[in-house]
């Protein structure tokens, strides 16, 4: 009897040992950090562009160039494609003439007592007769929709936003112009006398 309850105690104490054994066996060290704030910043495509004109007082038959020079930053990124788009706005700008009055009523548009009542075109009268990108002539990405017979700036305001760089990237420090002839149509009539074309170039590059 005396060796069973040695057995068993034996038994009871390997037991005991094997538990605890196994109990540390399974701790272990830590230590955890943390890396915070890390960012992730997108590189930023940044032109800036330069000059705008004015011409005032163009009679019929007087052609302009105007150029519009790109610059993309050094700091920026490549650009694959550049878009041009000419937004026009017509307005009369002075009291009528007698001879615009005359001409205006002819046409139908109807004036009060004399003033800039009437509505004018006078960009479907504005010819562009050249458009380049750099050393690329780009009119072509142009047609005739008010069927005039050529481009004027009433139809690059109708087309909206065109690519004009074809397969030319615009690299980081590049300069680019954009430049246009435009020309006052010789038959233009005097319902377009003091009236203004305002028009706005709005470059994208993306």
């Amino acid at each position: 009897m005396m060796e069973n309850k040695r057995m068993i105690l034996s038994v009871f104490i390997i037991g005991v040992i094997l538990v605890i054994v196994g109990v540390e066996t399974g701790a272990y060290f830590s230590d955890t950090e943390i890396s915070k704030d890390n960012k992730f910043t997108a590189k930023v495509l940044d032109i800036n562009i330069s000059r705008s004109f004015n011409f005032d007082n163009v009679p019929p038959g007087l052609a302009k160039k105007e150029s519009i020079l790109i610059h993309n930053n050094p700091d920026s990124m490549e650009s694959n494609d550049v878009y041009l788009e000419v937004i026009v706005t017509n307005r009369e700008i002075s009291d009528d003439t007698d001879a615009e009055r005359d001409s205006e009523i002819l046409l139908g548009i109807t004036n009060e007592a004399g003033t800039n009542r009437g509505e004018t075109e006078i960009s479907k009268w504005i010819q562009v007769t050249k458009m380049r990108y750099n050393n690329t002539n780009i009119l072509n990405l142009y047609t005739d929709l008010n069927g005039n017979d050529y481009v004027d700036l009433d139809d690059l305001n109708q087309i909206g936003r065109v690519k004009v760089n074809g397969n030319n990237k615009l690299s980081p420090d590049e300069v680019v112009y954009i430049n246009m002839t435009l020309l006052f149509d010789p038959d233009s009539g005097n319902e377009l006398q003091g009236d203004r074309a305002i028009v706005d170039e709005v470059i994208t590059a993306m």
